[in-house]
């Protein structure tokens, strides 16, 4: 943006000046504010898409095409004092929120939680519970093993 500022200063002290100079500088701004408009419009437009599927970000759908793509296993597993948590692995956090799954699961089942190694544990034995709300989450029934 300073680069425009100063060529628009140059542009005024020319014009007084030089009549040849302006018509040039005249030409380059007209090519510069060409470029503005178009990059301006690029910006608004970017910002609201997204950059997997082109679409805007209110009709994005990568997230629902990641869930039914992933494949996921729920277990559960005995820790120290006959502990048993409940571990969901298989979510690929790049493609999902994962962050936003975990405080669901803990806000539904009304227990803590982690993730540890790109998989999900739970305190508590929810195995019967879980496959329930993953497809209520938009997850695939035929991708999710208990």
């Amino acid at each position: 943006m300073d680069a425009v500022i100063s060529v628009i200063y140059i542009y005024k002290n020319v014009r007084e000046s030089n009549r040849k100079l302006f018509e040039i500088f005249r030409d380059y701004l007209n090519h510069i504010k060409f470029d503005l408009k178009t990059w301006r419009i690029y910006l608004e437009m970017s910002t609201g898409m997204c950059p997997v599927c082109g679409l805007p970000e209110e009709l994005c759908i990568c997230e629902e095409v990641a869930k039914e793509q992933q494949r996921i296993t729920v277990k559960v597993n005995r820790r120290r004092y006959g502990k048993e948590v409940t571990i969901v692995e298989g979510l690929d956090p790049s493609e999902i929120d994962v962050h936003d799954l975990i405080t669901h699961l803990k806000s539904k089942f009304a227990c803590g939680g982690t993730i540890r190694d790109g998989a999900i544990e739970l305190q508590g034995n929810h195995l019967g519970r879980m496959k329930n709300v993953l497809i209520q989450r938009g997850f695939s029934a035929d991708q999710i093993k208990d």
